[in-house]
Parts: C-alpha cells; structure tokens; sequence
C-alpha cells in the first residue's frame, strides 16, 4: 500500500504505544497534543523523509486513496498543516486575511483559507516570484512592504504612533494567519489585527521569543498556536485533516499543481538541499524520487 507519514514526527501517541486507556486528546483524534508521548513506550521508529524508507507503527500512516497520485499524495501533510491553521479561526464571509509568508506551508493556507470560506478576501505576504505566481493563482491578492501601511490601505484601519514610537492600529485585519512565526512577525500582527480579531501562529521558530503582547489584553486580540494536523469538526463530522485534504484535492478547492518544482535523486541530496534553502532557486517543494 501507498501511505504517508502522519504522526510519528509530531510525537508518540496512545496508539503508538499501545496505552490503555487512551487520552482525552487521543480520543477526539488530536494525536499531536496526546497526554503520553512522553512515556516512551513502544518502539519510536527509524528513519523518514531523508531516507530510501522507514519503520513506524501502523497507526502512524495513513493509507493514500487509489485516486491520488503520487504528488498530491506527498503534498497532503504539508496541505494539512495549512488546513489545521485555518480551522482554529475560519475566516467570515466578507473578513480581510492575511496570510504572512508564502512558503509551501503559506501557500498551504491561502490555498485553505479559501477553501473553507471563498467569500473572504485573502492577502498574502510573498517575497519572490513563484511564491507570488501561486499566492495570485490560487485568489489571493500579493501585497508587500510597510504591513501596516498595507493593513490601512487594504482595511481601511488607522495607524498610531505612541510616545515611545511604538505603533499600533485601530481597524486592521480580522485574521492573521503568522506563517513565520518569530518574534517581530508576532509583535507586529498582534499590532495591524482589529480588536477582538485573531492572530494564528503557524511558523515555527525554535528560539525564545521577545515580544509586546499589549494588543492581547488592550485590543482583546486573540493569539492562538497551531501545531500540524489530527481531526477537524467539518460540516458537523469529525475529520481527519488529511481525509479532509484529499477530499479538496477531488473537488479542486485545493491543488498539488506546480508546488513541487524540483525533482533529485537520493544521492544528489546535496544538490537538493542547496535548491531547498535558496528560494531565489525557484523552489517551492524540493522532492526526492525513487526508481
């Protein structure tokens, strides 16, 4: 069987470890925020996406459909990842989103945000060429420069500037999905977000952040975090989110098209990394393929 890696890169889960009885967030299908990943029992697996295979434990797959193929079936987790972001705050019909780098986890949620709601007007941030290309063939409008210059002419907020020059906005934009995730991004999404809208942190940064977070208390700004896929209440049923996924990708309200650009060999993974890291490459998704 086709499959593809689910949860063992989000951690060990109930199921992984065979624990009885399973935990609250293991039941409702959120196996990244399961209570006992910690414990360490069972076998953890070796190897993954860097390699000719791996081993985990089969509730750590998830079988691809027969009618995937095999792009869209390395793109779900990645598609996943944007379509969990969005559904912690859907956007409203008529709501202004911006959705900050454009990345394939970015792409990922301009691609998703519009799925869940096509009535909403969605901005993307995006620094080069093929990331513009597909933020715009998807419906998002490109912006770029002063975000808060962007927010006034996009939402018609107004800009503050404080006694110690420290800017704020009065209006802004009703979601915020933080697809960079460090700490300027944060302090200045919190800043260009309406009172009583949302920020979604999506991005991961693996360092302590220093960050304003006033707007959270003064402007009742919500600040929520996201972290991969598990289940999602869709149309009042309880979905996987990469079942959820594939059923986008039938429907055309989300594609693999033209996000995998690169294409190497195993033993070229130098080569491949070089591409990876340098988007003035080109690159959006890099792949290794197989023989």
């Amino acid at each position: 069987d086709r499959v593809a890696m689910m949860t063992r890169f989000l951690g060990a889960t109930c199921a992984s470890q065979g624990i009885e009885p399973v935990c609250d967030p293991c039941i409702a299908g959120n196996y990244a925020l399961c209570d006992n990943q910690q414990l360490g029992q069972g076998h953890p697996g070796v190897g993954g996406g860097w390699g000719d295979g791996y081993t985990a434990h089969q509730s750590e797959v998830w079988k691809v459909p027969d009618d995937l193929d095999d792009d869209q079936a390395t793109l779900v987790e990645p598609l996943a990842c944007g379509l969990r972001a969005v559904l912690r705050r859907p956007p409203e019909p008529g709501e202004n989103v911006l959705v900050l780098g454009c990345g394939m986890i970015g792409l990922a949620t301009v691609q998703a945000a519009l799925a869940v709601q096509p009535d909403c007007n969605v901005f993307a941030a995006a620094r080069y060429p093929q990331q513009i290309e597909r933020a715009e063939a998807y419906g998002a409008t490109v912006v770029n420069g002063d975000m808060f210059a962007v927010a006034e002419q996009r939402t018609g907020g107004k800009t503050y500037v404080g006694d110690f020059k420290n800017r704020t906005m009065l209006g802004g934009f009703d979601v915020i999905y933080d697809c960079v995730g460090n700490d300027q991004s944060v302090q200045q999404n919190l800043r260009i977000c309406r009172a009583g809208g949302t920020v979604v942190v999506v991005g991961v940064y693996l360092y302590r952040m220093k960050a304003d977070l006033t707007p959270v208390w003064h402007q009742e700004v919500s600040l929520l975090g996201a972290i991969g896929h598990g289940t999602e209440d869709w149309n009042d049923q309880d979905t996987l989110t990469y079942d959820l996924v594939a059923e986008f990708l039938r429907t055309g309200q989300m594609t693999a098209d033209k996000l995998v650009t690169h294409r190497f060999a195993l033993d070229d993974w130098r080569q491949a990394i070089q591409v990876a890291s340098d988007k003035g490459s080109g690159s959006i998704k890099v792949v290794f393929e197989f023989e």
